[in-house]
């Protein structure tokens, strides 16, 4: 079972160069689930907010599964 979810809304463009800034809140906990709340800025103001959940995860046990797709 996966637990990755990304969602996101542009709300305006920024110029190359400009500096961006995301700010991420954890908004929940439940178990290894994180739920975050994404928030986006350049230096005129907003330009996206989201969330974001995902799983924390066992290094060792991720690498061994995603090394094993080099076996086959």
């Amino acid at each position: 079972q996966r637990q990755m979810c990304i969602r996101d809304r542009h709300t305006a463009a920024s110029p190359v160069g400009m500096k961006v800034t995301v700010t991420a809140e954890l908004t929940a906990v439940e178990g290894r689930i994180l739920s975050f709340k994404v928030y986006a800025e350049d230096t005129a103001g907003a330009i996206g907010e989201g969330s974001h959940t995902r799983a924390v995860i066992r290094a060792e046990r991720f690498m061994e599964k995603t090394n094993a797709k080099l076996a086959q």
